[in-house]
């Protein structure tokens, strides 16, 4: 829970805080981009401290800066979190027996697991959502 609430609070928070303030559209420029990254260095830079809990946060922003040129908002992104703790639970169930186990090589089969699970459910979450949007463009030819 603690890493959720500093993601929000010491990334997205100030990321939504930028995208409120700098108008976008689907249509955003590259100037837009620059303003809003300009934006958030500023806000980050007169932070006393900041924590990535991950590498991979810095990976989200980008992403998040990214999606906001189609008009994808903050607000929408925590669609996508909510995905990904529910995702990560089943995996964190399935290898559970492994980890709770005390020997080391239980250990790296349920990380190896683990990393296997993420990868195939990514991969057969691309297949659906690749599924459904065939159907819809299908439907409007």
């Amino acid at each position: 829970m603690k890493i959720r609430k500093a993601f929000f609070t010491k990334l997205m928070l100030p990321l939504a805080v930028v995208l409120l303030v700098v108008p976008i559209n689907a249509q955003a420029e590259e100037s837009d981009a620059t303003v809003i990254l300009k934006a958030m260095s500023d806000y980050v830079g007169s932070q006393q401290t900041i924590k990535l809990t991950f590498d991979s946060d810095i990976e989200i922003i980008k992403m998040a800066i990214e999606l906001s040129k189609y008009g994808i908002h903050i607000k929408h992104l925590k669609l996508f979190e909510n995905f990904a703790v529910r995702h990560a639970s089943f995996i964190q169930q399935i290898i559970m027996p492994l980890m709770i186990s005390s020997k080391k090589e239980q250990h790296r089969k349920g990380k190896k697991v683990a990393l296997l699970l993420e990868r195939r459910l990514c991969d057969l979450h691309e297949l659906l959502l690749k599924k459904e949007n065939r159907k819809f463009l299908e439907k409007y030819k």
